[in-house]
């Protein structure tokens, strides 16, 4: 579930990369579509959409279970 979450995070940030001129998203739409859905959302850089991203950024606070989903 995590891998298929942050994979759509992922192509919401890419499809704000201005390369897309006017079909771009906004980034402001990104940043609030996904607020208070980011891991340690107030850690992040906040310029985190024009970084590359290698890690979870969705996480599931308290959950008890891992990223399989088991737990």
């Amino acid at each position: 579930w995590l891998k298929v979450i942050n994979s759509r995070l992922e192509l919401d940030r890419c499809m704000s990369n201005q390369r897309y001129e006017t079909t771009a998203l906004s980034k402001r739409l990104v940043l609030q579509t996904w607020k208070g859905v980011l891991a340690e959302e107030e850690k992040l850089q906040k310029d985190w959409m024009d970084e590359l991203i290698s890690g979870v950024l969705v996480g599931m606070a308290g959950s008890g279970r891992d990223e399989d989903g088991v737990g």
